[in-house]
């Protein structure tokens, strides 16, 4: 869970979040976690995969969101430091909220001049979904600012996935 991160130039803490980890466990699912297996939503909680079906928990709205009802949030990791880096580790074994396969996974966080990096790493025995995210929020202006409705964002994409009325991503596929 990133709980901090201080602006060097501005000595503000950008990130959103509690004083204690009661806040976390008990106030604002997934606030600054990692995400996973799968992040966002599986429709119906099923999907196929080398032509097996696959059940994961229902866990919003009929649909499986953030990896289950278990998620890697709700995981306790091993944590190595190297530097300016955080490496965090898990190993999500075969079957764990139903998602075939060892998964051995790593999270990177590096502290730069300007910034943090993430880098997501996983590595599986068999053909799996993999797809996490840190769930952070971001307020630029610290305590400053009570809204973000004033950031502005650039994702440098060609194209981005629509979603349905459940959040679940679709089939079609817009261009910038």
């Amino acid at each position: 869970t990133l709980v901090s991160l201080i602006l060097k130039h501005k000595e503000i803490d950008v990130v959103q979040g509690f004083t204690c980890v009661q806040g976390y466990q008990n106030e604002v699912q997934y606030m600054g976690q990692t995400i996973g297996r799968v992040c966002n939503r599986i429709g119906n909680g099923v999907f196929t995969l080398n032509d097996v079906e696959y059940h994961v928990p229902k866990n919003n709205n009929g649909n499986s969101l953030h990896g289950g009802d278990h998620g890697f949030d709700q995981k306790i990791w091993s944590v190595d430091v190297q530097g300016d880096k955080i490496i965090c580790t898990y190993l999500s074994p075969d079957g764990e909220e139903g998602y075939p396969g060892n998964c051995n996974v790593t999270v990177a966080y590096t502290l730069l001049d300007d910034g943090i990096r993430f880098e997501y790493e996983g590595t599986t025995d068999k053909d799996t979904l993999f797809n996490i995210t840190n769930h952070s929020f971001f307020n630029l202006d610290g305590p400053i600012s009570e809204s973000v409705l004033d950031h502005k964002v650039k994702i440098n994409a060609n194209y981005f996935a629509g979603v349905d009325e459940n959040g679940c991503t679709h089939d079609d596929i817009y261009q910038v």
